[in-house]
């Protein structure tokens, strides 16, 4: 048998080090933990079996007993990880038993272990440790056969691989009481063949799960393109006036939009939205939000009118969620602005005259989508050539740090004292540079909480 264990324990040491290192590769996930597991006893088992292995002894010098406390080891510590497999594959397990069992199971490895060592023989206690192995054994097979989540062929592949291991038990344990001197034993072959049928199992579902990301991350790098393409590419540069925008997704899609109607160089709409929520039904109710935009042209100069369509437009297209908006319409030629806002954070004038910042609040609504009677008005303010004004959503005063502080609005208000004489573009690279570092959160490296979109407004003249 020592060249059958030599091959069974090399083919099972290449199963388990080439799940190690999948779980590596993909330890973010949960697959990885699920992996690491699975690794770690099929390299403990395959160790088992090259201890049993007499051939190795001479050639890696080791003393004669030391193949005989290597098995015991492995014998002692395996079911660790074979019960923490269990366990991420099939859950805590009634009562928590398979939980239960791996956590009791470390101290009890831990004694034996320190058994073997203190009284120098291997398996010092093993008469005492085969009643743990049956209760372990009761526990897990169960667990793994219990309404596995594979698919038909799945739980065929783990029948017959669970049969195989029970077999060679029955077989070892009758051969023992009627051939005691046989010296085979089928207990490696079925216990092979068990790993066999898991390895087979926990691959093609992990193999299967990837592939589903793989689409599912596809269709939302799809769905950014497709939402990226209805907002604006970039800012405005019209005679009077300069606009710079930033957009920056959570992950990947969101719900913030930002939009202009442009009438000519001297009148333009700006709207910033935001829509609660997350992923992709934010994102779907932002296109709607975009076309409800759309098509209030007819009253583009007067925010309050506008904000009262897109909210007629809105109720009762959206399940449970709800928009807040911001809406400034710009006419130098007159040097004034117009604006109204439904529930959003205001958006801020800094007035270069005074170098001090005025929030447009006093005209907010209530949430759009809410309330199809609900109407909006809107306010009138001066405008002189310096001033600019900052529409932003939530995700930029509630970027938080590290310690959990909010960057809030007098952060803002130091961006604006110390940077409003810049153009446009640069101000709004500035302020979300700020906010990146300031935050530690990084547009790939490490994404916002929250979106966050900037619309920077800077009055020429």
């Amino acid at each position: 048998m020592t060249v059958t264990y030599l091959a069974l324990g090399f083919f099972l040491l290449t199963i388990g080090l080439s799940a190690l290192l999948l779980a590596a590769a993909f330890w973010s996930r949960h697959d990885g933990r699920t992996l690491l597991a699975f690794g770690a006893f099929v390299v403990l088992y395959g160790s088992g079996l090259l201890a049993r292995s007499t051939l190795l002894t001479p050639l890696l010098g080791v003393p004669f007993t030391a193949p005989a406390y290597t098995a015991w080891l492995v014998n002692y510590w395996a079911p660790v990880p074979a019960l923490i497999y269990t366990e991420q594959l099939r859950g805590p397990g009634w009562l928590n038993s398979v939980r239960r069992l791996w956590q009791a199971w470390i101290p009890l490895a831990l004694a034996l272990t320190l058994a073997d060592v203190f009284l120098r023989r291997p398996g010092a206690f093993g008469l005492a440790y085969l009643p743990c192995v049956i209760v372990m054994l009761l526990v897990i097979l169960p667990q793994i056969m219990r309404g596995s989540r594979a698919n038909v062929e799945g739980r065929r592949i783990h029948q017959f691989g669970t049969a195989a291991f029970l077999l060679s038990i029955i077989i070892d344990n009758v051969a023992a009481l009627r051939w005691p001197n046989i010296g085979m034993k089928f207990e490696a072959f079925g216990v092979t063949a068990f790993i066999g049928s898991l390895g087979f199992v926990t691959g093609r579902q992990f193999f299967a799960r990837e592939r589903e990301r793989a689409v599912v991350e596809h269709e939302m790098k799809t769905a950014r393109g497709i939402q990226e393409s209805l907002l604006p590419l970039g800012g405005l540069s019209l005679s009077g006036l300069q606009i710079a925008a930033r957009y920056v997704p959570m992950r990947g899609i969101a719900g913030d939009i930002y939009d202009f109607h442009v009438v000519d160089d001297r009148h333009v709409g700006v709207l910033v939205a935001d829509v609660t929520g997350h992923g992709v039904p934010a994102a779907l109710v932002a296109s709607m939000v975009k076309v409800a935009f759309t098509a209030q042209h007819a009253s583009v100069a007067e925010p309050g009118a506008l904000l009262t369509g897109m909210n007629e437009a809105l109720c009762g297209n959206l399940t449970g969620q709800f928009v807040t908006a911001a809406y400034v319409f710009f006419d130098t030629e007159r040097g004034e602005l117009r604006y109204s806002v439904a529930g959003h954070p205001p958006p801020i004038l800094w007035r270069s005259g005074t170098q001090q910042h005025v929030e447009l609040a006093d005209s907010s609504g209530i949430f759009m989508g809410l309330d199809a009677t609900a109407s909006y008005r809107d306010r009138r303010l001066s405008l002189d050539t310096g001033d600019r004004v900052l529409l932003y959503t939530d995700g930029l005063t509630e970027a938080q740090n590290t310690a959990g502080a909010f960057f809030g609005d007098s952060r803002l208000r130091e961006v604006f004292a110390r940077d409003a004489r810049l153009p446009a573009e640069r101000f709004a690279a500035a302020l979300l540079d700020d906010v990146q570092s300031w935050s530690g959160h990084d547009v790939n490296r490490r994404p916002f909480d929250d979106a966050l979109t900037i619309v920077v407004v800077a009055i020429c003249g």
